[in-house]
C-alpha cells in the first residue's frame, strides 16, 4: 500500500491529474452509492463508465451522464483541496513505515 500511495503522489504532479481525497470524517456523499469513472474528452463531451459485479455500462448520452456530473460536483465540496490531500497521503505513508 505504501508504494501505491507514493505512486499517487508522483502522479498528482502531472498537469492533467487532480488528486483530491474525501476523508473518512466527511458527511454522507455520492461516492457511497458506488464507484464510477467520469471522462471529460477534449471535444467537450463527457462519458461515464459504471462497473458492477456482473455487468458494466458506458454512458454517453448527456441526460445519462448529468447525474454523475452532479455527483462529482457534490464530491468536490466534500473533498480536501489538493494540498490537504497531499498532506493526508504523506501522513498515511509516514504511519505505514518501511514494512
Amino acid at each position: 500500500m505504501r508504494e501505491q500511495l507514493e505512486h499517487l503522489l508522483i502522479l498528482q504532479r502531472r498537469d492533467n491529474v487532480s488528486l483530491r481525497m474525501v476523508p473518512l470524517t466527511a458527511t454522507p456523499h455520492p461516492a457511497l452509492d458506488g464507484s464510477f469513472s467520469l471522462y471529460e474528452l477534449r471535444d467537450g463531451t463527457s462519458h461515464v463508465f459504471v462497473e458492477a459485479r456482473y455487468f458494466a455500462v458506458a454512458l454517453t448520452e448527456p441526460a445519462d451522464v448529468e447525474p454523475f456530473m452532479k455527483a462529482c460536483q457534490k464530491l468536490d465540496h466534500c473533498a480536501l483541496d489538493k494540498e490537504e490531500s497531499t498532506c493526508l497521503i504523506k501522513d498515511i505513508v509516514g504511519r505505514l513505515g518501511d514494512e
